[in-house]
């Protein structure tokens, strides 16, 4: 999309960016205005509306004068809907983005942003403005009801209707999304719900899973490299332009690649193996991981810098058991799925739909298929029981409802220490008793550690993710454990 000709209003309250923007816009053909705050930037739209010359495109600060309470992002919303609008700011907060969402913003960019991912970003969005007219339409989700293009992600829950109406805003913009939750919760099917409610549809979903790389081909896998015949063989990077690139557990990506893929993600630009010429690039990064990113920061392996470009927008997922009811109705779909000859739909019994219910399904959705894929080899009806579904699921839920909360401060089981009722002892199972014994570790590892992950993975010779999942488990977090200073 060129520029020559685009009127373009630009709004910040910092002299030197203002100048300097406008000049580099206006020496690739821009007509650029300015205004130094919000009530400034309304007057200009209004007399442009009046001499019926609107703007094409609206670059926006959000801490400036006049915008406290994103003034300019609702006036300029409601009055000119059809004239996309960027955010770029130097203080990006959740809020802040969630509300230019909900406000249909085009892209919200974090500065200091390089001019190469400034101009990328003012071409896309003039260019979906000439494609699609109405580009302030939005995915209307009614009380209690399911938008229809999303029918592949399964649930209506009132948590997952939440996921679904961030995922509608989310995909309309063209900002880097940071997915999180646990294992098999769905990371992967929200970003490619996102890429194909996007304006990238028509473009490649390209999956990197970043437990799987090999760190001395990562760097070619990406940015292609250089044959000895002079040919560039091209990598996934350039697989994705225009498209969006979906980076699987990103935890996992090696620290000294991490610097690389910050260069990436803010200039848009890479240089392919053995080559010294950087080629342009249009890419939309989405990140998954099932693990904490702060701590990971904190830790020292992951960088702060790349987390805040990457995590323009964040997106968690609700683990199964806080999605009540969905669990039927997966259980429901997955049974179809399994058993599609018979074209009948899954009959439960109470003892059944009670156990599906109760159960914490510690591995998600993933594990729910699992589980009915498993349960509909075997069932010998279409009657779903307690006996055609494993065990293990009926000894946990008895296991969670018989244990008794372990108190910090006032463990009562100790190593070398024996109930003083024995039969007590005798008649517990082996798994409740496993269990109560990892919680009491667990609680004395982490008040050693002081809540510290990393150092408490190091004490007990695991990953950072494993202590997560035993956390996770016993519902408990690692914020309990820290110090705190009293008022």
């Amino acid at each position: 999309m060129e520029l020559v000709g685009k009127k373009i209003l630009i709004v910040d309250d910092e002299p030197l960016f203002l100048q300097t923007t406008c000049q580099l816009l206006r020496n690739e053909g821009a007509d650029c205005s300015t205004a130094v705050d919000a009530p400034s930037a309304l007057v200009e739209l209004e007399k442009k509306s009046a001499e019926a010359r609107e703007f094409d495109l609206v670059l926006t600060d959000l801490n400036m004068p006049g915008n406290l309470r994103w003034e300019l992002l609702q006036a300029g919303r409601h009055r000119w809907s059809h004239v996309p609008m960027i955010v770029i700011t130097g203080v990006p907060s959740l809020p802040s983005a969630i509300e230019s969402l909900r406000l249909g913003v085009t892209d919200y960019l974090l500065k200091p942003v390089a001019f190469p991912e400034l101009l990328t970003s003012v071409r896309r969005a003039l260019a979906n403005a000439v494609s699609r007219p109405d580009s302030a339409q939005t995915v209307v989700l009614s009380e209690g009801r399911r938008p229809a293009d999303y029918e592949e992600i399964i649930g209506s829950s009132d948590a997952m209707l939440s996921v679904l109406a961030v995922i509608g805003r989310v995909a309309r913009s063209s900002a880097h999304v940071l997915i999180s939750g646990e294992t098999g919760t769905g990371k992967e099917l929200v970003a490619r719900t996102i890429h194909r409610q996007s304006s990238r549809s028509d473009r490649k979903f390209v999956v990197v899973d970043c437990n799987a790389v090999v760190e001395q081909q990562l760097t070619a896998d990406l940015f292609g490299m250089v044959l000895s015949d002079r040919s560039v063989e091209s990598g996934l990077l350039a697989e994705a332009d225009r498209g969006t690139l979906f980076l699987d557990e990103i935890t996992a990506l090696p620290l000294t690649f991490q610097p690389k893929l910050l260069r990436v993600v803010q200039h848009q630009e890479m240089v392919p193996v053995g080559s010294k010429t950087p080629q342009g690039i249009d890419v939309r990064f989405i990140s998954a991981t099932q693990g904490n990113l702060e701590d990971c920061i904190a830790g020292g392996t992951f960088r702060q810098d790349l987390y805040y470009r990457l995590g323009v927008l964040s997106l968690e997922l609700p683990p199964l058991r806080q999605r009540g009811e969905d669990v039927i109705e997966l259980a429901e779909h997955f049974w179809r799925l399994s058993v599609p000859e018979k074209n009948a739909s899954l009959q439960l019994t109470p003892s059944a739909r009670e156990l599906l219910l109760a159960y914490q399904w510690p591995g998600n959705v993933r594990e729910l298929k699992n589980v009915i894929q498993r349960s509909a080899m075997l069932a010998s009806s279409d009657v779903l029981d307690v006996c055609d579904l494993p065990a293990e699921m009926e000894r946990s839920v008895d296991q969670g409802r018989t244990m008794q909360p372990v108190q910090r401060g006032t463990t009562s089981i100790r190593a070398g220490h024996t109930p003083e009722n024995s039969s007590e002892a005798s008649d517990a199972t082996f798994h409740a008793r496993r269990a109560e014994t990892e919680r009491t570790y667990l609680l004395q590892l982490m008040e050693s550690s002081r809540g510290n992950v990393t150092h408490a993975a190091r004490k007990a010779n695991m990953s950072r993710q494993g202590i997560h999942k035993l956390l996770k488990r016993h519902g408990m977090s690692a914020a309990d454990f820290r110090e705190t200073d009293n008022p």
